[in-house]
């Protein structure tokens, strides 16, 4: 696992070609804000030292100022930036998302829904990837239809994170044969048509959230199927963090 892919786990985040070049991006955002800072240090230093008539560390700072510089355009331009476009600086910021003490996004593990753009492959478009909300994230659990006055029997229902679009498939019982029959229902509700159907194609899920069901938690076959898909499964971070799955709990409890 690179800093990156750790990055963007430690976020909640789909660790697909995507968000990885986002990532690349925003870590370029944060060495261009820091050379921009050690860039305006030195020349208030070499401002000092001007006064001062001590021109040799004027010119060495100058020229330290000017290297600063050019690293924040370099880095800039790397960060998908115009040369020159100004930005905030961070105390010029009004709103910023919740992180840990540590710095790092609290996003999911304080029991946000999250979601997010993925690519996705259309047969029809010659394989050019389309960024997409709709698929990206499902939300998956199963249902006793006994307390839903069922004499018998589950469901498993799944929850399309951005369209809310519900999707549902009857069970025998809980057993793995049943659940993987389910899933590959529900894949068929959703549009994908073709039994390889992978996470990076349009109908499929790229990420699905759900709790810890021991259906999926102690199968090596559920596992495996989701490694053939293309398919990160996420799991609820803790029983403490309520809206984790607040659409689909909405869904079976209603």
């Amino acid at each position: 696992m690179d800093a990156i892919e750790r990055r963007l786990r430690e976020r909640g985040l789909p660790v697909t070609p995507m968000y990885r070049r986002a990532q690349e991006r925003r870590d370029a955002r944060q060495r261009a804000t820091a050379a921009r800072r050690n860039a305006a240090r030195a020349w208030a230093a070499a401002d000092r030292a001007q006064r001062a008539g001590d021109n040799d560390l004027f010119e060495e700072l100058v020229e330290r100022a000017e290297a600063y510089e050019a690293s924040a355009e370099a880095q800039g331009i790397a960060a998908g930036d115009e040369p020159g476009a100004p930005r905030a600086e961070p105390d010029q910021v009004v709103r910023a998302a919740a992180r840990f003490d540590d710095g790092r996004f609290a996003g999911r593990y304080e029991g946000a829904v999250t979601t997010g753009m993925t690519e996705k492959v259309d047969a029809g478009d010659a394989g050019q990837g389309q960024p997409t909300n709709e698929g990206s994230t499902w939300m998956l659990d199963l249902m006793d239809m006994s307390t839903r006055q069922g004499e018998s029997g589950f469901a498993m229902l799944a929850v399309d994170v951005h369209s809310r679009f519900l999707m549902g498939a009857l069970l025998r019982d809980k057993t793995l044969p049943s659940v993987l029959a389910g899933f590959e229902e529900i894949l068929q509700i959703g549009g994908a048509d073709k039994a390889d159907k992978r996470g990076n194609e349009l109908g499929a899920p790229t990420t699905i959230d759900t709790d810890y069901e021991k259906a999926w938690t102690r199968s090596p076959e559920w596992e495996e199927m989701m490694q053939q898909r293309g398919i990160q499964h996420r799991f609820k971070t803790s029983k403490y963090a309520v809206n984790n799955l607040a659409m689909i709990d909405e869904k079976t409890s209603a």
